[in-house]
């Protein structure tokens, strides 16, 4: 066995725990990457977006958390610090 096949041996690949949704069912005020994104993370159903600043992490978790209300009911709940509720009460304006 090679070093590459023991190394790929102990790989573990995440089983996908979320759900598709169509891309025409995104909200259009986000870009195409970050339309890429939200679709990735809901359809991995336990995966975080870890974004540099600028990039919009804060549209793309209310968008998130709108297509996962939207396919299962219920209520979403984001944690954060105070700081940054104003920004978020911002964009989800």
């Amino acid at each position: 066995m090679s070093y590459m096949d023991f190394l790929r041996s102990k790989m573990v690949i995440a089983k996908e725990t979320g759900f598709d949704v169509d891309r025409n069912d995104i909200n259009p005020a986000l870009s195409e990457f970050q339309k890429d994104s939200v679709i990735w993370a809901l359809k991995g159903g336990k995966r975080a977006i870890f974004a540099r600043f600028g990039l919009g992490k804060t549209i793309m978790q209310l968008e998130f958390c709108a297509q996962a209300i939207r396919k299962t009911g219920g209520k979403a709940l984001i944690i954060m610090p105070l700081g940054v509720k104003q920004e978020f009460i911002h964009d989800a304006v």
